[in-house]
């Protein structure tokens, strides 16, 4: 067979030709050139990224017939042999097959032998994890003590799997992905060499989806090449015809089905995906991608700017459509769908179940931090409109018509309060901090230490006891901002906010105007108001829109008696 495979035939043969691992190229050849060969090495990474062929080039190093200084020579037989096989000191062994007690037992028989050409007798276990636990344990001794002609290197892409008695015994050298940029200079020079004709674009997208593997990279360019016609240019749909992905615009076009609530349009482009045989795991893979660099751009955009991240323009405007946590829900979502998928014999199904029960839970977030900072204060529709007002008729028969329609006026106010409050949130927690005073601090927290006789009142005990698992983080003459360490305490400050604000009044004769937030934002948002108070114009008041029309409830026994029965769940909402 005269062909060679690409990925072959420009494997490096030197230390200069070698593509991404700089820091380990460095340490070797300091090794060899001050003469501190150990006697056992370990090469983790992932797969192609030149952990055999660094393991040849260095042992053929250490093996040069005419050092010169402590370096090799590149003239003499070793040095130019063309391939490694052909060297009898130099063993190259395949875990995979040969990981039995037996093969090892054999190993260390044959170790003792002297080199027959070599300075060092090499052996080169690729794979090691893939050994047997009996075989590890007859390599255990042989690999601390070794004889002093034989040096070990093992390679392996799951470094976890090894005994720790195994790593501790070995120099370990962690091989990193080798960059999109070094890639796609390695495939355009083999390119110029082969006369592969093939447009940047294109080599770039192999370089992408590579993976940080440059042997993945050359076999795909080696195959595409041979996908298209003789003489005609290879272009970015090419790629994706060969690897079974789409282009950024079909991605693109399936976010905006997405963002439009389109089911059809979504079921008639997975259907046309599958059925020209695409690949839901590489799909579902740049779609993360996607949203990856949104969540980037949202929450450090200095650091976006700075990324060599193609279409930036285009995330920049996607990012307008979704706030960080509908991100960070997608984001989570689409790794448990691409799990999914790869054990899946639907993988279509499992990929159209992601986007369609996405459209159907999207969350309301209005991302009020975002908007202040950027001046933009906006009133955001939150459904509430749904208000299960039929629950006093159904739970109850009440006959006095004056005290029902009493009852559903203080269920209206608590609507519009909530409504109000929560969009006004990240407004209330700016004014909070703005106005706040250590000594109201101190008062309401002093006042609050005796919480826990609410308990035992019916009307306030799950107000007062939501309270007890809150913090009080700062505080101004009528406003207080409370933490919760976890986002369904939140849900259910809000959900009993009315009674909460109702509490405060009967404790300090005095109405407040309070919110709730997990303790994770409170630590996200606190550095950026710290940052502004440091400033010459400190944090700016903004203008609070709360209906002046939600008074305290009236404590009569009517309204006490109804607002025990309906309180917890009254913010509760339901579908129609």
């Amino acid at each position: 067979m005269s062909y060679k495979a690409l990925y072959r035939k420009y494997r490096p043969s030197t230390f200069e030709n070698v593509f991404g691992q700089d820091h380990i190229v460095k340490t070797l050849k300091n090794a060899i050139y001050n003469n501190k060969i150990g006697h056992a090495y370990l090469f983790c990474g992932t797969r192609g990224t030149g952990k055999t062929t660094i393991a040849k080039i260095f042992s053929r190093m250490i093996n040069c017939l005419e050092m010169k200084e402590n370096m090799p020579c590149g003239k003499c037989e070793i040095c130019t042999a063309n391939n490694i096989d052909d060297i009898a000191d130099i063993i190259e062994i395949d875990a995979a097959s040969n990981n039995g007690v037996d093969e090892i037992r054999e190993l260390k028989n044959k170790i003792k032998l002297v080199p027959v050409l070599c300075k060092y007798k090499v052996y080169i276990i690729d794979e090691v994890h893939m050994l047997s636990t009996g075989a590890f344990n007859a390599l255990l001794k042989t690999l601390e003590e070794p004889p002093e002609h034989a040096i070990f290197i093992l390679a392996t892409t799951e470094p976890q799997k090894l005994p720790i008695t195994i790593i501790s015994r070995c120099q370990r050298f962690d091989f990193k992905k080798i960059s999109v940029n070094d890639i796609f200079k390695r495939l355009r020079y083999i390119s110029d060499c082969e006369n592969i004709k093939i447009d940047d674009d294109a080599l770039y997208e192999i370089s992408r989806i590579s993976d940080g593997a440059l042997r993945d990279s050359i076999c795909l360019l080696e195959q595409v090449s041979s996908f298209v016609e003789d003489n005609k240019n290879i272009i970015v749909s090419d790629i994706y015809e060969i690897k079974g992905s789409i282009s950024f615009d079909e991605l693109i076009n399936l976010i905006k089905f997405y963002l439009n609530n389109d089911n059809e349009k979504i079921l008639e482009k997975i259907e046309d995906m599958y059925l020209k045989g695409k690949d839901f795991n590489l799909i579902s893979q740049d779609l993360l991608l996607i949203f990856r660099n949104i969540y980037v751009y949202k929450k450090a955009k200095m650091y976006f700017d700075k990324q060599d991240i193609q279409n930036k323009e285009i995330i920049i405007k996607l990012s307008n459509n979704f706030s960080i946590k509908e991100i960070e829900n997608i984001i989570k979502k689409l790794d448990e769908t691409i799990n999914q998928i790869r054990s899946s014999h639907y993988p279509n199904i499992i990929f159209e179940t992601f986007l369609l029960d996405n459209i159907n839970n999207k969350e309301i977030d209005k991302n009020f931090s975002e908007k202040i900072e950027e001046g933009i204060i906006k009133k955001e529709n939150l459904n509430i409109e749904k208000k299960v007002e039929k629950k006093i008729d159904n739970v109850l028969e009440i006959e006095n018509n004056e005290s029902k329609d009493k009852i559903k006026k203080i269920l209206k106010n608590e609507k519009k309060l909530i409504n109000k409050q929560i969009q006004n949130k990240d407004i209330i927690i700016n004014n909070t901090i703005a106005l706040a005073s250590i000594d109201e601090k101190k008062y309401i927290i002093n006042a609050l230490k005796d919480i826990n006789r609410y308990l035992v009142n019916d009307k306030y005990k799950i107000c007062a006891s939501i309270i007890e698992d809150s913090n009080i983080v700062a505080c101004s003459v009528d406003h207080i901002l409370f933490t919760c360490k976890y986002e369904s305490i939140v849900n259910e400050f809000d959900n009993n906010l009315l009674m909460i604000i109702n509490l405060l009044y009967e404790i300090f004769s005095k109405k407040y105007v309070v919110a709730a937030i997990t303790e994770k934002y409170w630590n996200e948002k606190r550095p950026y108001y710290v940052n502004l108070m440091k400033t010459k114009d400190g944090i700016k008041l903004i203008e609070e829109i709360i209906d002046e029309n939600n008074d305290k409830i009236e404590n009569n026994e009517i309204i006490d008696n109804y607002v025990s029965i309906f309180g917890n769940d009254l913010i509760e909402m339901e579908d129609e």
